[in-house]
């Protein structure tokens, strides 16, 4: 376990301390870490945190959700307000999303979307096939300006997605299993070029 959220204790947390209101805490060790915390300053609006449960690092100053979602997104900001050189992560009519390892079909993980097949347009020109594509929620209204779409996301209907796969030959795939065998070759010579 982490330290005691109250800045000014930080002992190791050896288990859940309970307040006299009978509610649970995994943050602070006793009472008086409780009340010295709650009057510590969010750091996104400077409201005193309070008494409530607290999120772990590194969203443990914070007091709301309103001031939850605010960091996270202030976090993502560096990620997500240009073309990932990796082409991992990316943007696209506002949302956000991750690619995810592929791995083969027996190995028991989940994918996003159910597994479905989507294609990547990077705006760099990179394109990308995944099957294991992750959302990571609508950018807030007020974070649009710092953070654009840098890719164009395309769900192909039935049958296209062999006919992208002949229009885009140079398409990094991350599921090499499912791409049809005469691109199956290609991929992997790709691959030890620093291809996925």
């Amino acid at each position: 376990m982490s330290g005691c959220k109250n800045p000014a204790c930080g002992k190791p947390l050896r288990s859940a301390f309970q307040a006299a209101d009978g509610r649970w805490h995994h943050h602070v060790c006793s009472a008086e870490c409780l009340a010295a915390r709650a009057l510590v300053p969010c750091e996104v609006c400077g409201k005193p945190l309070g008494t409530g449960a607290g999120w772990a690092e590194p969203y443990d100053l914070v007091c709301a959700a309103a001031c939850f979602t605010e960091k996270f997104w202030r976090l993502e900001v560096p990620k997500l307000d240009h073309v990932d050189l990796t082409h991992e992560v990316f943007v696209a009519n506002g949302n956000s999303y991750s690619i995810g390892n592929e791995g083969g079909s027996d190995d028991g993980g989940l994918r996003g979307f159910g597994g479905a097949v989507w294609w990547v347009m990077f705006a760099d020109g990179h394109v990308v096939r995944t099957s294991n594509l992750w959302h990571g929620g609508d950018v807030p209204a007020s974070f649009r300006d710092r953070i654009k779409d840098t890719a164009t996301l395309l769900a192909p209907k039935p049958g296209e997605d062999e006919v992208l796969c002949r229009l885009h030959p140079d398409a990094v795939s991350r599921d090499a299993k499912r791409l049809p065998p005469a691109l199956r070759a290609g991929d992997a010579r790709r691959a030890g070029q620093g291809g996925r």
